[in-house]
């Protein structure tokens, strides 16, 4: 499936050159490569004793559970983030503690929106997106309680 997913992205992106100046909406991309939010479901993968990867829609999320906590990398997007969080519940962590992005693009960046609200410590890029909320380092607000028990 997800190599089928791949080819037609790339028959897509074949095609795009002739359009370029026509940018697509999120739910059109989605709608190329036959997916959507609503039955996207997300996988998991132990590849160490304290590391996994998800797999769902779009960039790979690697998850480290630990005493000291819950780290991402990548999250995806706001709209899988209940089933990432349940997929983490799953692999024994909690909230998600910190989530670090390997780089702005949206499937592996959009689910700041949703971690940063709930008092992840949020680590992109340093040239992450000039006026973004999620362009710069981020976390619980001075007054909230950060010691691990």
């Amino acid at each position: 499936m997800k190599r089928m997913s791949v080819l037609a992205m790339l028959a897509w992106l074949a095609a795009a050159p002739a359009a370029a100046h026509d940018p697509i909406t999120l739910d059109q991309l989605l709608a190329t490569i036959g997916s959507d939010f609503e039955t996207a479901e997300i996988t998991t993968q132990k590849v160490g004793e304290q590391v996994s990867v998800l797999f769902g829609l779009g960039g790979n999320i690697a998850v480290s559970v630990g005493s000291q906590g819950v780290l991402i990398v990548d999250d995806q997007f706001p709209e899988l983030m209940p089933r990432i969080k349940e997929a983490i519940k799953q692999l024994g962590g909690g909230k998600v503690d910190f989530a670090i992005n390997t780089h702005w693009h949206f499937d592996h960046a959009s689910g700041n929106a949703v971690l940063g609200e709930g008092g992840t410590w949020l680590f992109p890029p340093p040239n992450f997106g000039a006026g973004s909320t999620t362009s710069r380092r981020s976390g619980p607000s001075s007054s909230a309680d950060t010691s691990r028990s």
